[in-house]
């Protein structure tokens, strides 16, 4: 046999080698690259970074997800996001059940509210952030004297039409049951308050208005920047929004395994508290992720409370008593 016949056989078979760890290395990458869906104006800008950066994202609008327009969109997801007011739009079928191991990560607060599901989705569903509601008070003569650790600050004749409160009949009336009064709700909806989401801040920095009852998230960039208001957490608990991953039957479940993995250190739960984004596992004492503003205390969250599902004719109740209690 000729040297050249043998060193041709050779580079033939190094090329051989060297293209299947090509292909091997290429098929891994692409296992890896997940599409995942969100809605992005429900995630603080922390949590988004946190997102594998060869994952490819996708604004999710749970309005009109199912629309023809947006079904190639939906096909490619692997992983969903999406917050406990949006549950009712997904369609479970489309999702697995998650590994069991996962669910030890949990702590007892989050194991209860899934317990509020049926048993057909509710191991579907992963808990990977919690928001606290909180009430940003407005730092003048008006709110001076008022601090208070119960919700029935709510019903101080100093703030009788200086209030905004949450646009959602759900969120109202869980407050008014832990407020002392049985007429609660009514005397609420009495005080002209202001009902708004969207501009909540701007209200209470642009206005006569002292008072707001607003998700955390939303309010933290202010609180650091702005000296005019302060941020109360009542000792009776606040209403909680949770936020749920979920995982397509279809998809390869280990990547996403490997990311809620990675969450577990300082650096990332520091940044998301820091948003007003809490990740409800059972080896995360919040009390160790100090940030410079005020936060739930432990009592304030063992008293929060989550909200269960509600069916559409539920809803549609709930919306009629609603309209009715804002009529004059």
């Amino acid at each position: 046999m000729s040297n050249y016949s043998f060193f041709s056989r050779r580079r033939f078979f190094t090329y051989i080698k060297l293209l299947f760890v090509f292909l091997l290395t290429s098929c891994t990458k692409e296992s890896n690259k997940k599409v995942i869906g969100y809605q992005k104006s429900f995630l603080p800008e922390s949590f988004k970074k946190l997102i594998p950066t060869f994952w490819n994202k996708e604004n999710v609008n749970f309005g009109d997800i199912y629309e023809y327009k947006n079904t190639n969109k939906y096909q490619e997801i692997d992983y969903l996001l999406v917050n406990d007011g949006w549950i009712n739009n997904v369609k479970f079928d489309d999702f697995k059940n998650l590994d069991k191991n996962l669910f030890l990560k949990l702590n007892y607060k989050s194991k209860e509210y899934l317990k509020s599901f049926d048993e057909g989705i509710r191991h579907k569903l992963f808990p990977i952030g919690v928001i606290p509601y909180a009430i940003v008070i407005k730092n003048n003569y008006y709110t001076r004297n008022i601090y208070n650790e119960s919700w029935d600050l709510l019903l101080t004749k100093e703030l009788k039409g200086k209030i905004i409160l949450p646009n959602s009949p759900r969120i109202l009336l869980s407050i008014a049951e832990r407020i002392d009064d049985k007429n609660a709700l009514s005397k609420l909806i009495n005080q002209q308050n202001i009902y708004d989401d969207k501009n909540v801040l701007d209200w209470l920095l642009n206005s006569k208005t002292a008072l707001a009852v607003i998700p955390y998230s939303l309010c933290q960039k202010y609180l650091k920047i702005d000296p005019r208001i302060s941020v109360v957490f009542p000792r009776t608990g606040v209403p909680l929004i949770w936020q749920f991953v979920m995982s397509k039957k279809y998809s390869n479940e280990k990547p996403l395994l490997e990311w809620l993995n990675a969450l577990e250190n300082y650096k990332a739960l520091n940044l998301l508290k820091k948003e007003g984004w809490y990740i409800p596992f059972e080896n995360i004492n919040f009390e160790n992720y100090k940030t410079k503003n005020n936060e739930p205390s432990q009592e304030c969250w063992q008293n929060s409370w989550s909200l269960s599902l509600i069916n559409e004719e539920e809803k549609a109740k709930l919306e009629i008593l609603w309209g009715n209690l804002l009529t004059p």
